[in-house]
């Protein structure tokens, strides 16, 4: 079994693109092995994206299963319907978007501050060596963590 990273942004694939991890896929699935894609929200980064960052991985015939990190009923409800071709009902969508959210920096990040340049909310910044976030300014759009060449950004 292989657990690739996968979305339709190709945030946190090191190495390579979007295009050499989908050829890398093709290549696996055609060799029989079996998968499974991880990070499909790139890590929550794409959660203003979700359905449509779903529906490119459920594309990917090559995929036996999707790895989605959930935490509440209401997105168990959310995704079970999406993953089962049902329309998701207006009140689930909206308790989804409600839930609280934050930015995490996990502790391997590096400094490199492509994150910063990429912020337009002005919401990180450097200390002690490693990206740090304002959560008054973060608006959580996720743009910083598309640009970390480390996937230490996540919305969670």
């Amino acid at each position: 079994m292989i657990q690739p990273l996968i979305n339709i942004a190709g945030i946190g694939i090191r190495g390579g693109t979007l295009e050499d991890m989908l050829e890398a896929i093709k290549k696996a699935a055609g060799a029989g092995k079996g998968l499974y894609a991880m990070k499909a929200l790139g890590g929550g980064n794409l959660l203003e994206r979700t359905e449509e960052a779903f529906d490119f991985i459920l594309s990917l015939p090559e995929f036996a299963s999707v790895a989605v990190g959930m935490r509440t009923r209401e997105e168990v409800e959310y995704n079970t319907r999406l993953f089962s071709g049902q329309s998701v009902p207006e009140q689930i969508k909206s308790a989804v978007r409600r839930l609280p959210r934050r930015l995490h920096l996990d502790n391997w990040c590096t400094g490199c501050g492509k994150c910063i340049l990429r912020c337009r909310s002005g919401a990180l910044s450097l200390s002690g060596g490693r990206a740090v976030v304002d959560s008054q300014l973060c608006t959580l759009c996720g743009y910083c963590g598309s640009v970390c060449p480390n996937f230490c950004i996540k919305v969670v």
